[in-house]
C-alpha cells in the first residue's frame, strides 16, 4: 500500500513541477 501511496506522491509532484516549469517558459516567452 506504501508503495502504491509513495509512487502516486512522486507522479503527482512530477506533474506539478512540469506544470510549474511549463508555466515559467510561457511567461518568460511571452514578456
Amino acid at each position: 500500500m506504501w508503495f502504491v501511496v509513495v509512487g502516486f506522491a512522486q507522479d503527482f509532484l512530477g506533474v506539478v513541477v512540469s506544470i510549474d516549469a511549463w508555466l515559467a517558459v510561457v511567461e518568460v516567452w511571452w514578456w
